[in-house]
């Protein structure tokens, strides 16, 4: 019965804490739950039921909190710096001088010469003779040959085909009257003409309809035929020949004719001519040249670096916690 109350104690002790925890303590009393009941055995072994008072209590509790600081440092670096620096080299320079100098050249000169030169000279012969050929000549001659001969012809059929007539036709109309035997006018009634209230009549009237009928009719037409018919027409056979020709013929007959020619020669001859040739020249001339010298230094820079630094924060925590018994029992005393 006791770990009975403990437990029943405990579970409503966590959910009263948790409530306060949320922010629920607003509207939660110190004393709401002073009606909570409880077991308690008495002496007799009777069970009696007891209310269960919760109080609450602000705890003080040390919490750690991380934070980040910055804080600004020093650094030592090393900056490679280049700086210019002249020196004097000693450089081979080539250059090229223009003199005046006296060259022999060669030079030559055209020089005409009449010779006399022996040639063949070809002198055309023309002469006559018989040479036989073959030729080929077209001759007529006669064919006679069957040859297919279309044609149309006439041909007459007969077509059935269907004509459109009027035909009368009586039909039985019904005709509004005003004849009774009885002697009654329209909508009157009796019983001789059956109490009708409409006089009508039946009277017979011819009217035309349309009646296709059909009637047979000669159609001509016209058919091709193909008839083989003999026709004779000339055609030209090849027939070869040999004729007698007259052909001229060219001959060259060659003769030896001694011919005076002028002919050119070119003759050497040396001329001195003034001219200005280029001369390398080398010579050693002293250079100034700019050269980057790197050189190493060492500079503090202030550098921002972020550390964590953890505290203890002091926290108040509200905490309900079920009063004593005795506390109870001075209570109700009071």
């Amino acid at each position: 019965m006791n770990s009975r109350r403990r437990e029943h104690g405990a579970g409503v002790g966590w959910i009263l804490g948790m409530a306060v925890m949320a922010g629920m303590s607003a509207w939660v009393p110190a004393r709401a739950y002073a009606g909570m009941p409880a077991l308690e055995t008495t002496a007799n072994g009777i069970d009696c039921v007891q209310p269960v008072v919760y109080r609450t209590e602000v705890r003080t509790v040390q919490v750690p909190v991380t934070r980040m600081v910055s804080e600004v440092v020093n650094e030592s670096r090393s900056v490679t710096c280049w700086t210019p620096v002249q020196e004097t080299v000693q450089r081979q320079v080539t250059r090229y001088v223009c003199e005046r100098k006296l060259v022999t050249e060669t030079r030559y000169r055209p020089i005409c010469e009449q010779q006399m030169v022996e040639k063949t000279v070809y002198e055309p012969r023309c002469s006559w003779e018989w040479v036989e050929k073959t030729v080929t000549r077209m001759v007529p001659q006669c064919v006679t040959e069957p040859v297919p001969v279309t044609k149309m012809v006439e041909v007459i059929e007969q077509k059935v085909a269907y004509v459109a007539r009027k035909v009368p036709v009586t039909q039985m109309v019904p005709v509004t009257t005003c004849v009774h035997s009885c002697g009654h006018r329209c909508k009157a009634g009796c019983g001789v003409c059956g109490g009708v209230t409409t006089c009508v009549t039946y009277r017979p009237v011819t009217t035309c309809a349309i009646e296709h009928v059909p009637v047979t009719r000669p159609v001509q037409s016209f058919r091709p035929q193909t008839d083989m018919v003999t026709m004779t027409h000339t055609k030209f056979v090849p027939v070869q020949e040999k004729v007698q020709v007259c052909q001229r013929k060219v001959e060259q007959i060659p003769h030896k004719v001694t011919v005076c020619e002028t002919r050119t020669r070119l003759e050497p001859y040396q001329v001195q001519v003034c001219r200005r040739v280029s001369t390398p020249v080398t010579e050693t001339v002293p250079v100034t040249v700019t050269k980057m010298v790197p050189h190493t230094q060492t500079q503090v820079v202030p550098t921002v670096r972020c550390r964590a630094v953890t505290e203890m924060v002091t926290q108040q925590v509200s905490v309900c916690v079920p009063c004593e018994p005795a506390a109870q029992a001075t209570g109700q005393g009071s």
